[in-house]
């Protein structure tokens, strides 16, 4: 899967403002991807992804975070590196991301990283 595909479902996913963070399986299912997560949500992927959406005007958030790891409940990457559940740094980058997402885009969801 191309990487831009990724992007444009991220990005059409809060433009509908009804996007939740969800399981990279579910989202894979939703949008047509395949739920074998490993294929279309790999590290290089997933890394430039976050940096398209970093980078365009209307977005400037990692939108990869509204992906997550079902077992882990976080994402598997976190600012480009794997996701340490005892990394006290990358829980509240997740959780510091994860709000700037819902305000920005009216999401009117929870915070599931708090």
């Amino acid at each position: 899967m191309a990487q831009s595909r990724l992007t444009k479902l991220l990005k059409q996913c809060v433009g509908l403002g009804k996007c939740e963070f969800t399981t990279y399986g579910d989202f894979g299912e939703r949008f047509g991807l395949g739920t074998h997560a490993r294929v279309w949500a790999n590290k290089r992927l997933l890394d430039q992804a976050a940096k398209e959406c970093k980078e365009d005007p209307e977005i400037r958030l990692d939108l990869t975070y509204l992906l997550r790891n079902k077992d882990k409940r976080f994402p598997s990457f976190i600012e480009g590196e794997p996701f340490d559940p005892g990394n006290h740094g990358q829980i509240e980058c997740a959780r510091a991301v994860a709000d700037m997402i819902i305000v920005k885009f009216s999401l009117g969801t929870k915070n599931p990283y708090r």
